[in-house]
């Protein structure tokens, strides 16, 4: 599984949705800035319904995340069916949110996820992971399970601040290259 950002596909809307927090201390280090940047599998048959997360220096000098955090949002029984031969403690640790040991990180501290978890609190926050992740999935051709398909928000304002329901505007724009690449490459 390859994990891709958001803003990949949904530059605008990323920007705009990113958290950033100023002026934090971790583990007994500053940063200026940090910023929760979110990732998702870019598998087309592969419904996951997680997130990962890179915590990152925005004025550092690192060129690895601090730190990756797993985030799965369904009930851990989603995921158990899922990943039917996973151990409970990694099925715990997909769901997260835990760190995500799988990638390269330069400080994966506990108080990373502590900081997500309480991000976690805000109900704007938390919604953000399953709409991103829809929009993310139906944008590379994904077939949407009906369970999902709500998450999109097509009658939702788009928040690239366009003034247009999402569904007329950023989840019709696709490069001219992205679907030209679709449509001759298997």
């Amino acid at each position: 599984m390859f994990a891709m950002p958001f803003a990949a596909e949904f530059h605008k809307m990323a920007v705009k949705e990113t958290q950033v927090f100023q002026k934090v201390t971790i583990a007994n280090q500053f940063y200026e800035e940090l910023a929760f940047i979110n990732m998702y599998c870019d598998q087309e048959d592969c419904d996951c319904r997680r997130a990962t997360i890179f915590v990152d220096d925005l004025c550092g000098k690192f060129t690895i995340p601090l730190a990756v955090i797993s985030y799965g949002w369904e009930p851990l029984s989603f995921y158990k069916k899922w990943g039917p031969l996973m151990d409970n403690r990694t099925l715990k640790n997909f769901k997260g949110p835990a760190i995500d040991w799988g990638h390269q990180q330069s400080n994966p501290h506990p108080d990373f996820v502590a900081l997500f978890k309480k991000q976690l609190q805000d109900e704007n926050f938390k919604q953000l992971f399953p709409q991103q992740y829809a929009r993310y999935k139906n944008r590379i051709g994904m077939p949407l399970p009906s369970d999902i398909e709500a998450d999109l928000g097509l009658d939702l304002p788009c928040s690239c601040e366009s003034g247009k329901i999402f569904g007329n505007c950023c989840n019709r724009k696709r490069n001219f290259w992205g679907r030209l690449i679709d449509k001759f490459l298997p």
